[in-house]
């Protein structure tokens, strides 16, 4: 009989240990090495630009995919992209993000960017600042199509698994609404705007 393992208890001492620590992972909770690797890099990235927000620069905020994949873990569905949005309507979000990231190696990690950032033109910051649904409409139909995953529009309803986390994670965001019903009700009156453009 084997002593069980006991878990990391501060940074791997190298990229080849933490490549190890990201197998054993994956093995113990049944998903792929490829997704626990991506965890670890949301949960770096994620670190970085809280430490950022402490030196008075503005605030980041993990959205979308990546925010609840690192709350409900494989009951979420992977995701590749990070949303990220900044709580400053005056910042710059590529020069603030590229500060963050290219300050003091964080837990050993270090950043560098490849390439310039691509700026997309569709104009939509949040629901009070579009003017234009017509051209968000379309936008929408060319993600779906493109992305080939659901149909447009899409069925908006909230699966029982949300409701408690949906609450928690407005407790700490200090959002508006913290039941997960109303909230869905405004994402389908905005989403019925889009389709009605």
């Amino acid at each position: 009989m084997t002593a069980a393992r006991k878990p990391p208890t501060g940074p791997p001492p190298s990229a080849g240990v933490l490549a190890k620590y990201a197998q054993a992972y994956a093995r113990e909770v049944g998903v792929s090495e490829g997704r626990v690797r991506a965890w670890i890099a949301y949960m770096i990235m994620a670190g970085v630009l809280e430490r950022a927000a402490v030196g008075g620069d503005p605030r980041f905020i993990v959205k979308g995919g990546v925010a609840l994949e690192l709350r409900l873990r494989d009951r979420a569905r992977a995701t590749k992209d990070i949303d990220i949005v900044l709580q400053d309507t005056d910042a710059d979000l590529a020069r603030t993000l590229e500060r963050a990231l290219t300050g003091d190696a964080y837990q050993g990690f270090t950043f560098r960017r490849k390439g310039e950032p691509l700026l997309l033109e569709n104009r939509t910051v949040n629901e009070e600042l579009v003017t234009d649904y017509a051209g968000l409409r379309e936008a929408c139909e060319s993600v779906f199509r493109t992305r080939h995953t659901h149909d447009w529009p899409p069925t908006l309803d909230v699966p029982p698994h949300w409701i408690e986390p949906f609450a928690r994670l407005a407790g700490e965001l200090d959002l508006p609404v913290s039941d997960a019903q109303p909230g869905m009700a405004r994402v389908q009156a905005f989403v019925a705007r889009i389709i009605s453009a």
